[in-house]
């Protein structure tokens, strides 16, 4: 151990001097993001993160519910490569719903299908909304929305169909492909929906805007997301098959 010699100081001595930051230094204007990816010297990073904090990859530490909240402000979570792979790309793609610009038509129900059923298929998709189609498929005919709003427990039956509770495609407003999102946007207000309907030619459906995830743009702006404004999340891979790393 090393005894100092020299005069010791406490916090409470110092002053910061008073009238030296200029007028445009200001907490909004502090830019502390950094690359993710290596990339070229003098050549921007492909991908770049607002708030320099990610998760390790560990079962006990990145899960889903931690990818979403370190992507809203502007960080990134691996998710762990101890499972398996169908379960870990379920976790990557509970990330990716949370929040899109465009969202792919990736839940869908039949319109026989009962309440109970949709109730349950967007709890496990952890989405407000189910898209009806004739068979039930993403390719199948556009024919309308279903909303956790559009029914409750306490007033519908769960025996009772989606069709008789969900919105008509001839009842919503819509929007043909090739939309911006700002547009879109614009659209989903004027309409007061929740969502808006992006559809081709052939009045097939191509994406969804949801009202919500403008709202969460609007209250995270320095998110980490995607192109297609969905949150990014990073996923581990073993460097080696689990036969050698059982030995």
């Amino acid at each position: 151990m090393r005894i100092l010699s020299d005069t010791s100081r406490t916090f409470g001595e110092f002053l910061l001097l008073p009238n030296l930051t200029g007028e445009t230094c200001t907490p909004e204007r502090v830019d502390m993001s950094a690359p993710l990816v290596r990339h070229p010297v003098g050549q921007p990073s492909p991908i770049r993160v607002a708030t320099p904090i990610v998760s390790a990859i560990m079962g006990a530490v990145s899960s889903p519910r931690l990818a979403i909240a370190l992507a809203q402000v502007g960080g990134l979570s691996f998710l762990h490569q101890n499972q398996p792979i169908d379960d870990q790309a379920t976790m990557v793609a509970t990330v990716k719903r949370h929040k899109a610009g465009f969202r792919h038509n990736d839940v869908n129900i039949k319109p026989v299908a009962t309440l109970h059923e949709a109730d349950l298929l967007m709890k496990e998709s952890r989405l407000d909304v189910v898209v009806v189609t004739d068979d039930g498929t993403p390719s199948g005919r556009f024919l309308g929305l279903l909303t956790s709003r559009d029914y409750n427990f306490h007033r519908h039956q769960p025996s009772g169909s989606v069709e008789s509770r969900m919105l008509p495609v001839a009842d919503l407003v819509t929007a043909p492909a090739g939309t911006s999102l700002e547009q879109a946007n614009s659209l989903l207000w004027d309409s007061r929906q929740d969502v808006l309907p992006i559809l081709d030619t052939t009045g097939q459906l191509t994406a969804l805007v949801q009202r919500r995830d403008y709202e969460l743009h609007e209250q995270f702006r320095n998110e980490s997301v995607d192109a297609d404004k969905r949150f990014r999340v990073g996923a581990g891979v073993n460097t080696a098959t689990a036969l050698h790393r059982n030995g």
